[in-house]
């Protein structure tokens, strides 16, 4: 019934293209109240996956979900992943985030069940610690996914991170749009099933106005770009393509607690 439905009620090319044309329009309308967030798939401020030494604003918190294709599921390639996140911004100085990690349509492969308990959950902090100046970058220190050095079983971490990032924005005079540089490296000096950002990482965003921002960067295995669109001061919406040919995407809101 579903084949014959999608089959005999699929909308005519016109049809679509009227809805495309209202869908991008819509867009438009929502970006004219927009202001660029810097909401990475991972949860923490960043670009598509690797992080930035950006920090949300003390007292903002963003709330948000990701997907992601099996491709680059760490914890096993045979399901999609699907992730929740919290981001708050406690100090000026300081960012914390927890995120869940959660397999789509999952089973066990012994008797069928589909339970997978609560989930990965995985806990990061950032500690910024130099402010940008005229002609310094900002520099952040960050670790992820750190409770196996506090004696966890090193078999349920596999987003570990430790790392020193550092970001500078550049507008040149009579050019239209604001860049940002963002270049990293990350150790691999704690336990883990598996470590993100082990080496040099980095990348490039262009705020082509206030309602996009245009992403590309390389995670330390591969080169990764997308696009972040802004809506209402509050939304973004990210669209992704790891390696250049899996999409990736999240949907993130934020809020002040003050």
């Amino acid at each position: 019934m579903r084949w014959i439905a999608s089959t005999f009620c699929r909308p005519s090319k016109a049809v679509e293209t009227k809805i495309g044309i209202r869908t991008l329009g819509l867009l438009l309308f929502l970006s004219a109240w927009a202001q660029g967030m810097a909401q990475s798939l991972t949860g923490t401020t960043g670009l598509i996956t690797v992080p930035t030494a950006t920090l949300v604003k003390d007292g903002e918190v963003l709330l948000g979900l990701s997907i992601g294709n099996r491709k680059y599921n760490v914890r096993n390639n045979k399901f999609h992943e699907y992730s929740y996140f919290v981001t708050i911004g406690y100090l000026p100085f300081l960012e914390v985030s927890l995120r869940l990690n959660r397999h789509y349509r999952f089973t066990w492969p012994d008797d069928d069940r589909t339970t997978q308990g609560i989930g990965d959950r995985m806990a990061s902090i950032r500690l910024q610690m130099l402010k940008e100046k005229k002609y310094l970058p900002s520099i952040v220190l960050g670790a992820h996914d750190f409770f196996s050095a506090f004696g966890a079983s090193t078999e349920v971490v596999f987003y570990n991170a430790l790392y020193a990032v550092a970001s500078k924005k550049l507008q040149p005079p009579g050019f239209p749009v604001r860049l940002a540089l963002h270049a990293g490296y990350g150790m691999d000096l704690m336990n883990a099933k598996h470590h993100d950002f082990v080496g040099l990482f980095g990348g490039v965003s262009m705020e082509a106005g206030s309602w996009m921002t245009l992403m590309t960067e390389y995670d330390t295995e591969k080169f990764n770009g997308g696009a972040a669109f802004h809506f209402f001061k509050h939304v973004q919406v990210l669209l992704a393509l790891k390696d250049f040919n899996t999409f990736a995407g999240s949907l993130s809101c934020s809020f002040r607690l003050q």
